[in-house]
């Protein structure tokens, strides 16, 4: 993961995060104030979800967050995290689903499956609404054919009054 910044109008060189060298990164992402950079680590042989803080301007050492990982996450403005697992024991083309670790007094707690209202046809790339108050992610349905606009649709559920997902909607053709 590199980065860069803007010093006098122009930007720098991009530069290697220190906490890095000799592993393979992947799937970064901001807080939405931010002030973390989540992101997946190889360490050891497996992949792991960590996180860095940004304190007085420089980013500090990661520290691993005990989520099951294998795809890109999204994080709301309260630090509950949204990803996708798979569940092995689930046969068939809809073996990942959505997830969500809240962040409780410094930690995350063990994840909870999301309803089937978003898990019903399997998911992928979530990104949360920074108020969870909605979420987009994709279907892939490029095994099956039932896609409304292609292989990988956008689809949005919104969070009812009850704090209930609701069923997920394909976004349409003006985004799809």
């Amino acid at each position: 993961i590199f980065y860069s910044r803007m010093e006098n109008g122009r930007w720098i060189e991009p530069k290697e995060f220190p906490f890095n060298p000799d592993r393979q990164e992947i799937y970064p992402f901001f807080s939405p104030d931010g002030k973390r950079l989540y992101f997946g680590s190889q360490r050891n042989g497996t992949y792991r979800m960590m996180f860095v803080e940004k304190s007085n301007g420089e980013w500090c050492n990661p520290k691993e967050i005990s989520v099951p990982f294998n795809s890109l996450i999204s994080v709301a403005a309260n630090g509950n995290i949204y990803f996708i697992a798979e569940d092995p024991e689930i046969e068939g083309p809809y073996n990942y689903f959505m997830f969500k670790s809240c962040y409780k007094n410094g930690k995350y707690l063990f994840p909870e499956r999301l309803s089937n209202a978003i898990n019903d046809e399997g998911c992928f790339r979530p990104y949360i609404a920074p108020d969870e108050s909605y979420i987009i992610f994709d279907r892939d349905h490029s095994d099956n054919n039932i896609g409304d606009e292609g292989e990988e649709d956008l689809y949005i559920s919104f969070r009812d009054k009850n704090g209930e997902w609701t069923k997920a909607k394909n976004m349409g053709p003006g985004i799809n």
